[in-house]
């Protein structure tokens, strides 16, 4: 019985991740964004540059755990997606969920280029 009720809850907590991902990878982006910025007048000021690398690298791993995740989903799912229009569904969201997480890997790594290059202080 446990094994089974722990395959339910498995079950049930993949269903959940590729539209969570979808909605989370966006708003994370935009939440990296804004620390970054808050994060500023605090390196500037004690020039700590690296705290503004922290703040990008946490983001970053986050978002690409996420993606992976919703990866590893969409290969689960696409031998059988042709069987069944929830499995179909679900297969498109995880397909979402990864394209949109890669998109926000990338955009959150561009962001971050600038910190390398230029001082928190500048301008």
């Amino acid at each position: 019985m446990g094994l089974t009720l722990a395959r339910l809850i498995a079950k049930d907590a993949t269903k959940r991740l590729d539209v969570v991902e979808v909605m989370f990878n966006p708003a994370e982006l935009s939440i990296d964004q804004s620390v970054a910025y808050a994060m500023t007048g605090w390196a500037c000021a004690h020039q700590q540059a690296f705290a503004m690398h922290g703040v990008h690298v946490i983001f970053l791993a986050a978002t690409l755990a996420g993606t992976i995740a919703a990866g590893g989903l969409w290969r689960t799912t696409s031998a059988s997606k042709t069987r069944n229009e929830t499995l179909a569904r679900r297969h498109f969201l995880a397909g979402l969920a990864t394209a949109s997480g890669t998109l926000s890997a990338l955009v959150i790594a561009a962001m971050w280029i600038p910190n390398w290059l230029l001082s928190p202080c500048f301008a």
